[in-house]
């Protein structure tokens, strides 16, 4: 196996290979700049129709079934998924089903046709997926949550799914339209993992990738937070979730040094059975159940959360806890053995990421579509080896200590 990846850029497209021995199957992976944040005004939903319409025919393949019967025949798995920022399509195959897969995936993205009957039907899906979603507490919440940190409108607050009445009223020529906008080498990168020859990956790629396109450039707006407390409420729930976020800087000024200690940081706060807040909430008080920390970044914020469940009646003595432990974890030496631990448990579990072939093709293509590069695991390891305890209490320090929390309660 390669220590890292080759990278090459094919007509605007980054494109990362990254051979792996011992394998049987290929994994690639494409992801395009094309989600519900690029989505003009305040209309979104035709990226995720979009999505849902690669799979219901091409120009090689009548429909749904014609697609499906070539994958069967050929062990080709595929799917997609559709978020704020991307659109995603990836897939799995034997090795020696590669150009046969990629020859599916080149129909998918840039062969799609729709017929009316295809589209309506799918419209129907997508409502029924848009019906799922809202008839959930957690996504109803995740919703106000979105609008506390960012302010009512901004397009991170957009999920995946889109507007009702966008999908609903969106045309084949609409669909076609953006098709050829976000769809084209300039706005997506690629990953291929797994057992493969790269060079004949690169011929393929070559023919497949023949028009360059603009990439898509994303219009954030200004970050609005709330930080008057967000109670929401839902009938029948027996306990009470609470959110917890602390905004920090985005990925326009973190460098990956600091994304390293930052992440280090909210393993040792709350990433495990041994984390400094699972140890008070659970352990010590026998509050809650789980407790978790987090870091989410977007390309001009970032938010480090705690998340965690209990009974209505002991939220504000969590919340009072959980503050106390940021502020004695920022301010008192971590243990030396511990610190050891977690480095070496995160570095481990980095190279886990890249045992298998999709874990791997979906790790290179989210760092590719982020950042611009690969970091592979043996310079992580590197990376995390010359971090400090004090480093990382600093980066975190710098985020909650003496700092506002936007703090969300969702309970009956």
């Amino acid at each position: 196996m390669e220590k890292h990846p080759k990278i090459v850029d094919i007509n605007g497209a980054l494109v990362a290979f990254y051979p792996i021995d011992g394998l049987k199957a290929v994994a690639i992976d494409f992801q395009i700049r094309g989600g519900s944040w690029y989505e003009a005004g305040n209309w979104w939903g035709k990226a995720h129709l979009l999505e849902h319409m690669m799979f219901q025919g091409t120009q090689n393949f009548k429909n749904h079934d014609a697609m499906e019967v070539f994958k069967e025949e050929n062990g080709i798995y595929t799917n997609a998924r559709t978020s704020g920022s991307c659109i995603e399509a990836y897939g799995r195959m034997p090795s020696e089903s590669f150009v046969k897969g990629m020859d599916l995936f080149n129909e998918m993205l840039f062969k799609l046709k729709i017929s009316d009957e295809a589209l309506n039907k799918q419209k129907r899906v997508v409502k029924q997926e848009f019906e799922d979603r809202i008839s959930r507490p957690t996504a109803r919440f995740w919703e106000k949550g979105m609008k506390q940190y960012f302010g009512e409108g901004h397009i991170y607050t957009r999920d995946g799914i889109g507007k009702r009445e966008c999908f609903e009223n969106a045309t084949k020529e609409d669909l076609l339209t953006y098709m050829k906008k976000v769809v084209v080498p300039a706005n997506m990168v690629i990953s291929i993992a797994g057992k493969f020859d790269i060079s004949e990956a690169e011929v393929v790629l070559r023919k497949m990738l023949t028009f360059g396109g603009k990439r898509m450039n994303l219009k954030t707006g200004p970050i609005k937070t709330n930080y008057e407390r967000l109670a929401h409420f839902e009938h029948s729930m027996s306990s009470a979730t609470v959110q917890i976020g602390y905004k920090t800087v985005g990925l326009d000024k973190v460098t990956f040094e600091d994304r390293v200690k930052i992440g280090l940081g909210s393993y040792l706060l709350g990433g495990g059975g041994r984390s400094v807040l699972y140890k008070v909430i659970r352990e010590a008080l026998g509050l809650a159940y789980s407790i978790s920390s987090s870091i989410d970044y977007y390309p001009n914020v970032g938010w480090f959360e705690i998340n965690t469940a209990v009974k209505k009646e002991n939220v504000e003595m969590v919340i009072g806890e959980i503050d106390k432990s940021l502020n004695k974890f920022v301010l008192e030496k971590i243990d030396s053995e511990t610190f050891a631990r977690s480095k070496k448990y995160l570095v481990m579990q980095r190279e886990m990421a890249y045992e298998s072939a999709m874990g791997t093709a979906s790790s290179m293509a989210s760092s590719l579509f982020w950042y611009g590069s690969v970091v592979s695991p043996e310079e992580y390891a590197l990376v995390v080896e010359k971090v400090t305890e004090a480093e990382v209490r600093e980066v975190i320090k710098e985020i909650i200590y003496k700092k506002k929390a936007a703090i969300a309660v969702m309970s009956s």
